[in-house]
């Protein structure tokens, strides 16, 4: 992974790990975004209008939301798995929430192109041929 690419996405993490998701001057206009298949009613999106209406009906279920990058895993083929740490408290709930999960990027020219997530980091090693 090159240097850009990697202080783009820890400028993307540092965001939100405030639970600050709605900057995309990091993201190509078309970036590309699928989400886990675990998570009910949200399969994906296309573009960042998309990726923000992604993050707002996915944060709509949270009083409170935040991401944590724990560990950046170079696939040596343009794109990054990062272990992540999300951290939510459910709305009307007060319930707080810890998951683990995975981050797959393709960066491009020092901008995020695609994201996918996953709920099982080991499946996004997999899949990216890392394990």
């Amino acid at each position: 992974m090159s240097e850009e690419d990697l202080a783009t996405l820890e400028r993307v993490y540092a965001d939100w790990a405030k639970g600050k998701f709605w900057n995309f001057d990091r993201f190509h206009r078309d970036v590309k975004t699928r989400w886990a298949t675990e998570v009910p009613d949200i399969e994906g999106a296309q573009d960042v209008d998309g990726l923000g209406d992604l993050f707002r009906n996915w944060t709509s279920a949270w009083e409170s939301c935040r991401i944590e990058a724990e560990e950046f895993h170079d696939s040596g083929d343009g794109r990054i798995v990062v272990f992540v740490r999300v951290h939510a408290r459910g709305s009307g709930s007060a319930i707080d929430v810890a998951m683990s999960n995975a981050h797959v990027w393709t960066m491009r020219d020092g901008r995020a192109a695609a994201i996918r997530a996953y709920s099982d980091r080991e499946r996004a090693m997999r899949e990216t041929g890392l394990t």
